[in-house]
């Protein structure tokens, strides 16, 4: 780490030895902590490089405060997270290493200005690149790649103003536009589901699919899952039987001996999630929900595991929705976009199921039940 690193004339920072620039992002206030040394607040713009993120500082009010960097390598413990009034922030922790910062320092980053999930997408890339020590042209030419590329556009407009490095091209895209203003209805509707939280017990029809609520639609079913939710101060919820996703909610429907019949969560409100593949090859979804206004009042965990596999195409899907939820899409937007060619392209890519699963997503509309036998893992 680095404090006050040496800023060009266009507060950029100086580049190192096999460095290249990534991405740049306005709108952003940082906050610094380091044991031993202080706190470091401010507002400006941060620098993602193929070694480093550089936060550069633009407010005035602390003078003597210009930039500081955390070499990738030694970053750890990072969360993305939704905050109050809907904005993202990133926090994580850096190892001091070969500098005069003697102490490891946690910092946190708030984007004023959206852009969040897209900044998110590289930063993530590069450090899982830069920890296996892959060169800066080596990393440069896979964010030029067709693959990385097409995963970028999926994510939409970026909001406020970014510079990109890495187009396909080679030049470098300087994308400023206003932050997407949703309509007042659907933020309401996003509003809403926030506010009523997880749910136990939600009303079901006769095929033990749950009652649509206003602006939502079915995304996915699953079969062949047993779940696991433990709410704070609450209890534990164990079961087995089926998952419904929606546009709004994920909703774990038990068709087991015990008492509750299902339990609902916001995807607006799910963080921390995890996909992993436990003994003997079952694939699970671990992962946080945070309590709403109304309803269950503590936040829960959940762990949901695939007896039938299905778990890849699962996690595709549910991984879309919860980026586009906490955006604040509407139903009708977020399936125009699931249904489009890019994530049809993504989803076939996948392969077979396993197992059963009944899919909405059909390029034309059409609801698809896959019945096949259970892919079997490798012995």
């Amino acid at each position: 780490m680095a404090y006050n690193v040496e800023i060009d004339g266009e507060f950029m920072p100086v580049r190192e030895m096999d460095e290249q620039f990534v991405m740049r992002r306005d709108g952003v206030e940082h906050h610094v902590h380091v044991r031993g040394l202080g706190e470091f607040k401010g507002k400006g713009h941060l620098v993602l490089t193929t070694k480093r993120l550089v936060i550069v500082n633009r407010d005035f009010a602390f003078p003597e405060f210009k930039s500081f960097s955390f070499p990738l390598r030694e970053t750890h413990q990072e969360r993305f997270e939704e905050g109050m009034a809907g904005r993202f922030h990133i926090e994580a922790k850096c190892h001091p290493h070969m500098g005069a910062i003697p102490e490891a320092a946690h910092f946190k980053l708030w984007f004023d200005m959206g852009g969040a999930l897209v900044f998110q997408h590289f930063y993530k890339r590069c450090l899982i690149r830069a920890k296996e020590g892959l060169m800066a042209d080596a990393m440069m030419m896979e964010f030029r790649g067709e693959a990385f590329q097409a995963e970028l556009m999926g994510f939409g407009e970026f909001g406020g103003e970014t510079t990109v490095f890495v187009t396909a091209g080679g030049q470098v895209d300087v994308v400023q536009e206003r932050p997407m203003e949703q309509p007042m209805m659907m933020q309401n509707n996003q509003m809403a589901a926030g506010m009523i939280g997880m749910q136990l017990d939600v009303a079901l029809d006769g095929e033990m699919v749950p009652i649509k609520e206003a602006d939502e639609e079915f995304v996915m079913r699953r079969n062949g899952i047993v779940f696991h939710v433990h709410v704070n101060r609450e209890g534990e919820y164990k079961g087995e039987g089926h998952l419904l996703l929606t546009t709004k909610r994920l909703i774990l429907v038990n068709r087991g001996m015990t008492i509750f019949k299902s339990f609902s969560m916001p995807l607006v409100h799910i963080h921390e999630e995890n996909f992993e593949m436990g003994d003997l090859g079952k694939f699970h979804v671990r992962g946080k929900c945070k309590p709403g206004m109304l309803n269950i009042k503590h936040p829960a965990e959940f762990n949901i595991k695939f007896d039938q596999l299905g778990a890849i195409h699962f996690q595709e899907v549910f991984r879309f929705c919860l980026i586009k939820a906490k955006e604040q899409r509407d139903a009708q937007a977020m399936m125009m976009e699931l249904r489009g060619p890019e994530f049809q392209a993504r989803f076939m890519g996948l392969g077979d199921m396993g197992g059963e699963s009944v899919v909405y997503i059909q390029p034309d509309g059409q609801v698809d039940v896959v019945q096949t036998q259970p892919v079997m893992a490798p012995v």
